[in-house]
């Protein structure tokens, strides 16, 4: 469940914004704001249904996008290196990436 809900944050850091504005904000509650599917439907007077439809259905629609775009995988594999030149002693270059990475 933890796993869950901190892969979703991540897809929704990543890919986000091709959502819509309410869609965003309904994932936004579930995975970053640990609200209940109950507390969701409450806050925006909509049945839990509809917050159960619109979180698995944006969920597959985001985890789609990173079965074609691998911008989390990309981003995983960039962090992995920037870890290795770290231990390696070439922490100026490892800052250079980390400064590129943020932007």
């Amino acid at each position: 469940m933890i796993a869950d809900h901190i892969y979703g944050n991540q897809l929704l850091d990543f890919y986000g914004s091709l959502l819509t504005a309410h869609q965003r904000e309904i994932l936004s509650d579930y995975y970053a704001n640990d609200y209940s599917m109950q507390e969701i439907a409450e806050n925006h007077s909509i049945s839990k249904a509809a917050v159960s439809d619109l979180i698995n259905r944006c969920s597959r629609q985001l985890e789609g996008y990173e079965k074609k775009l691998k911008l989390i995988e990309r981003h995983e594999k960039r962090m992995s290196v920037l870890q290795e030149m770290t231990e390696a002693g070439l922490s100026a270059y490892a800052k250079r990436l980390q400064q590129i990475e943020e932007e």
